[in-house]
């Protein structure tokens, strides 16, 4: 049986994989003629990248990767949804819910790792 915490390193694992999957995946769109297109196809790039090496520390509770995990998804869902798969309003807003939905509830049950963490890095007790 898989507890909560095997849950959260299961998604969180295969959210690395996903990104580093898709940021792959989307080489393919440099073959747009529009140049601005392809900047904006490199900035999701990266930004799924960064995503990525946030989430390795985010498994190692740590409360920095988090927060650069949360300031990340924004730009990376605003460029997704208006300008690389634009048109798709309800299934974009749908999909982010819903992976909010999920993946915040399992921050929210391990969130004592993430405080335990914080606080034996800061020197005061818990």
């Amino acid at each position: 049986m898989l507890n909560i915490e095997g849950a959260f390193r299961f998604v969180t694992i295969a959210l690395m994989i996903g990104l580093v999957t898709s940021a792959l995946f989307h080489v393919v769109l440099y073959i747009s003629d529009s140049e601005v297109y392809r900047r904006w196809v490199t900035v999701q790039i990266v930004i799924q990248l960064a995503g990525a090496i946030s989430l390795f520390f985010v498994l190692r509770y740590s409360t920095y990767a988090l927060a650069t995990f949360v300031v990340l998804s924004i730009p990376f869902m605003v460029i997704n949804w208006r300008i690389i798969n634009y048109g798709n309003d309800f299934e974009q807003i749908l999909g982010i819910s819903c992976f909010w939905l999920v993946y915040g509830s399992l921050i929210f049950k391990v969130r004592r790792n993430f405080i335990g963490n914080w606080h034996s890095k800061s020197g005061s007790g818990a």
